[in-house]
């Protein structure tokens, strides 16, 4: 038998740990972002300049 304390942390548990790697992934999604953007602009001014 698990008291209502103890169910509640659990619960604050359980999320802590679910908001952590939603914070994890969009950090890796942020970088993904980010290093298609860089190439894209690399690509861009490449081409500006050959114009």
């Amino acid at each position: 038998m698990t008291t209502s304390d103890e169910r509640r942390q659990q619960q604050v548990f359980k999320t802590y740990v679910e908001l952590e790697r939603q914070r994890v992934l969009g950090e890796m999604f942020a970088d993904a972002i980010r290093r298609d953007i860089d190439t894209k602009h690399d690509n861009t001014t490449d081409e500006r300049t050959n114009r």
